[in-house]
């Protein structure tokens, strides 16, 4: 390069060489005569040229000489005529030209030599630099990983004492409320649905202000009771209880003795009341309820509806709150109304059921958790806690859960279909009549064939109710109804399959033999979804039916064709024959725009309606990216939104983060592929 100063400037040119014929036309113009002996050998006369003419070497053009070495070829062997003049010519490089050329080598290979150490030099210094420049990334990352354990540190240390402040500030709210201070109110009692929906009561602002005084630790939690004669809702206050009983107010003591005397005595638990009809629910004579907010009007409470019927009161009533203190939970047991939740994968109930408590504050034993999952509703009993006999709060504490065997089991009230075995069922026009069977052997191939009264159709899926739809098998508008379920399905695996069966063109009331049979694979035709009958073979002699494309002999076409026409009718859009009498029914159900049953979105026929339910319907179930509950396409990102901002702990380095961002983390901090991180082990 030209900033470095004293270099050589190198010629780096390709080596120059001369050819014969150069040479011969660079010396052509000198000649000379002379005398030469017989006697003496070639190489003797090539040597006198040389001197002549100051040569290096030459070579003699016009003599024809043996293939021998010059120094043993005599020149009287040459059959030369003496006295004679014998012209030669001898080309070959001078001796200047020589060693001007060795000189120029001698250059040339100096400055290849200079090029080649000055080359090492840079690749060294080169070297040098890159080592230099990765010793100092290293420094730089250790340096910057320092910093991150010297700021994990000190997020850490907040953290402690963010939570020794908040320890010492419960603990000042404990100790100037160690005598249970309490707040009651007087409200009216309404319905609201965000109450509903949550599961929590909505106060007026007053309520709040008056919790505030009173130094009422939170979260809150009250006691909630039909009112007693006398009482009515206003903005006054009630008063403040203590532990000790004294009241702050007149209105206080007389409504504890009241309350005292209705509720009988309340330290022994909710006890049902006494019904004047004993053909009327049994109401309680309190419950309790958290607080979601402080939005409602002056004088009224939003209480959830399953409250209010729990214990009796109606939209408009009046109702006792007092705040009470709740402890925290150990341990807390729960109990099915029946076995339909055990069908659910054992990972779905885990995260729909920890899913379904982040939205309570605190349980006791003896209330039901309804819960929604996929269309269908399950309760759950509360049958035993944690300390007993009281609410326990379930937030911000070490929870255990356990769930015990269900009341009851599940009955649908379908039949089983089984193998080998016929089952009559009896079809009405237009009714779907549904049956059930169990897929133990995925091995074998499922075959369910229906006989009977004309025009059946057969729907199979892998939830309940199969309709024209919403299915996954179906044999429509057949002449012999067939259903093959095998491993070409993508849903096909051991449980329970639902199968519907109808009588579409039936006027009247009939039956239908149905038969399942278990066959083992390669014996039985692989699984369709409309299945009609296919086209034969060519076989010699025989000629294809332009109407049922069929082989039919030559002989026999004339007749085939009569009836055939007069029987079948080939679909042209699915490429299928149907019995003529069911071909206007396979075109409505077939090719006639279909709602989809779920979203109602409009589809161009069956066909782009199975495609719709399987890809972009919103009422498809997909999974949850951060955990294993199936909810639906349309709430998928409300539901992802919810479960994606959980705090988690990472099990490396134990520090906290949202769960969305523990993919993030574990594979920039921790080195770990994208792929080798599941949120499933977070829940």
């Amino acid at each position: 390069p030209s900033s470095e100063p004293n270099r050589p400037e190198l010629i780096c040119r390709r080596r120059q060489k001369m050819s014969v014929q150069r040479f011969l036309c660079k010396h052509k113009a000198k000649s000379n005569e002379f005398e030469f002996s017989t006697e003496k050998t070639v190489a003797d006369l090539k040597s006198h040229i040389c001197d002549l003419f100051n040569l290096q070497n030459c070579k003699i053009i016009g003599l024809r000489f043996p293939k021998r070495p010059d120094s043993e070829v005599k020149l009287g062997s040459l059959r030369l005529r003496t006295g004679k003049v014998q012209k030669i010519q001898a080309v070959g490089p001078s001796k200047a030209e020589v060693e001007k050329m060795e000189k120029s080598d001698q250059i040339y290979e100096e400055q290849l030599k200079i090029q080649a150490m000055l080359e090492e030099e840079e690749r060294k210094e080169r070297a040098r630099r890159e080592e230099e420049e990765r010793i100092r990334e290293i420094q730089r990352r250790e340096e910057a990983r320092k910093r991150e354990e010297e700021r994990r540190k000190r997020e850490a240390e907040r953290r402690r004492e963010w939570e020794e402040r908040q320890r010492q500030r419960r603990d000042m709210t404990t100790r100037e409320t160690v005598e249970g201070a309490s707040v009651k109110l007087v409200l009216q009692c309404q319905s609201n649905r965000q109450a509903d929906e949550t599961h929590k009561m909505i106060l007026p602002s007053s309520a709040l202000e008056r919790v505030v005084d009173a130094k009422v630790p939170f979260p809150l939690t009250f006691k909630i009771a039909p009112a007693i004669s006398g009482d009515s809702p206003g903005e006054q206050d009630n008063g403040t209880s203590n532990a000790n009983g004294n009241g702050n107010g007149n209105g206080d003591s007389n409504g504890n003795a009241d309350v005292k005397e209705r509720h009988h005595d309340e330290d022994d638990g909710p006890v049902p009341m006494e019904a004047e009809n004993s053909s009327a629910p049994s109401v309680r004579p309190f419950t309790h309820a958290s607080v979601r907010d402080f939005t409602a009007p002056t004088g009224v409470a939003y209480v959830p509806r399953k409250l209010m019927d729990l214990i009796g009161v109606a939209s408009g009533d009046v109702v006792n709150l007092e705040s009470i203190s709740v402890p925290k939970a150990k341990s807390v047991t729960f109990q099915p109304n029946d076995t339909r939740w055990f069908q659910i994968d054992e990972e779905e109930r885990k995260s729909l059921l920890e899913f379904e408590l982040r939205r309570y504050q605190f349980v006791e034993q003896g209330s039901t958790i309804d819960m929604t999952y996929l269309g269908e509703t399950h309760t759950l009993l509360v049958s035993k806690t944690e300390p007993e006999n009281t609410p326990v709060s379930i937030t911000d504490t070490d929870l255990s859960t356990e769930v015990t065997e269900a009341k009851a089991e599940a009955k649908d009230g379908l039949e089983v279909l089984e193998p080998e075995k016929k089952k009559t069922v009896n079809l009405a026009n237009g009714r779907y009549e549904q049956l059930k069977f169990d897929v133990t052997d995925v091995s074998k191939t499922y075959t369910i064939q229906a006989q009977g009264v004309d025009g059946i159709d057969l729907y199979v899926a892998d939830s309940r109710n199969p309709t024209h739809l919403a299915h996954d098998l179906a044999s429509q508008c057949e002449e012999t109804p067939l259903i093959s379920l095998n491993d070409g399905h993508p849903k096909f695996k051991p449980g329970t399959f639902y199968l519907s069966v109808r009588a579409a063109d039936q006027k009247s009331d009939g039956q239908a033999s149905l038969l399942l049979r278990e066959v083992p694979r390669g014996q039985a035709a692989a699984g369709h979804r409309l299945g009609a009958r296919g086209k034969s073979p060519a076989r010699p002699n025989t000629i294809q039916c332009d109407n049922c494309k069929r082989h039919i002999p030559k002989g026999s076409l004339a007749m085939h064709s009569l009836q055939c026409h007069r029987r079948n009718a080939f679909c042209k859009v699915c490429d299928k024959v149907f019995p003529r009498r069911h071909f206007a029914r396979h075109q409505k159900l077939e090719h006639a725009p279909l709602a989809c049953p779920a979203c109602g979105t409009e589809c161009a026929d069956q066909k782009a309606l199975q495609a719709h339910r399987m890809q972009s319907c919103k009422m498809r179930p997909v999974r949850c990216m951060f955990c294993a509950m199936m909810v639906y396409l349309g709430d998928r990102d409300a539901h992802q939104k919810d479960c994606g901002t959980r705090p988690c702990v990472c099990l490396k380095c134990n520090g906290q983060f949202l769960k969305r961002e523990m993919r993030y983390h574990l594979t920039t901090k921790h080195g770990m592929r994208p792929e080798d991180v599941s949120f499933r082990d977070y829940m």
